[in-house]
């Protein structure tokens, strides 16, 4: 969310999306590292099987690779330096090397493709454009790498490509449904730090999401009413200030005027 200039809510708005950011940027590094060795090992595998006969060679290549570049992403994020594009880069990089390895495997290649659609789910939960990104990119790249791993068997591999492209799809749309209302959740705390008790999430869906803005528009209505109650009495007090004072008034004239009668009997 970008900051508007003097609007303090936006300021810190933005400044919590930062920390968000890095947040995640740090838990998906930290992902691909754990899944690096197990990629090694997998390569490994793949290559000595002998119903598979993957290239060994290629297939160890790509977890190097992805080390290479999660420790240079490591290195800016570290620095203060990264930013939501190099995470789009990043996950970018994701799809592609899954699209590498569909093709080395050949005629098995299809063995990613439930690969590609955790990839879909977790770069949206990360942010939505990054999961736009990612959801693009494999589903343009998969159905390239299995014609270039293997002669192409078109009906199955259009088959293929419409169950994974669907599956992603739903995943990314709703994952990035449940990310926006969490953000509308956030955006109306938001506001109430600003002291505005009117903001409502209104979210009608009954799961986590949605039992946690009924109970922030219970609170903030609890709230508006507490307010009101304090108001209410303010108001009164001033209105019993005031009577106290004209009263005091009353007194002070009526004592003026039984001295002015004293004086005038003495």
């Amino acid at each position: 969310m970008a900051a508007i200039p003097g609007d303090p809510l936006a300021e810190r708005l933005a400044r919590d999306a930062r920390r968000a950011l890095e947040a995640q940027a740090g838990m998906h590094l930290a992902h691909r590292w754990m899944l690096v060795p197990l990629s090694l090992s997998l390569a490994v595998a793949a290559g000595a099987a002998a119903s598979i006969r993957a290239p060994l060679l290629p297939l160890a290549g790509l977890p190097v690779l992805t080390a290479a570049l999660t420790a240079a992403a490591q290195r800016l994020l570290r620095t203060g330096r990264f930013a939501e594009w190099q995470l789009r880069a990043l996950v970018g990089s994701d799809a592609l090397t899954l699209a590498a390895v569909a093709a080395l495997l050949g005629p098995h290649g299809y063995l990613v493709a439930p690969l590609v659609v955790v990839g879909a789910t977790q770069s949206t939960f990360l942010s939505p454009r990054v999961g736009r990104a990612f959801t693009l990119l494999a589903l343009a790249a998969y159905p390239a790498a299995r014609v270039a791993g293997a002669p192409p068997q078109w009906a199955p591999l259009a088959i293929e490509w419409t169950l994974l492209a669907g599956l992603c799809t739903v995943m990314h749309l709703w994952q990035a449904a449940l990310v926006r209302r969490l953000q509308r959740a956030r955006v109306a705390l938001g506001r109430v730090e600003d002291g505005d008790l009117t903001v409502r999430v209104h979210d009608r869906h009954l799961d986590n999401v949605g039992l946690l803005a009924a109970s922030l528009d219970r609170t903030v209505g609890a709230l508006r009413a507490l307010a009101g109650e304090v108001q209410a009495h303010a108001h009164a007090v001033a209105a019993l200030a005031g009577q106290g004072a004209a009263a005091a008034r009353e007194v002070e004239a009526a004592a003026g005027e039984i001295g002015a009668q004293a004086g005038s009997i003495a």
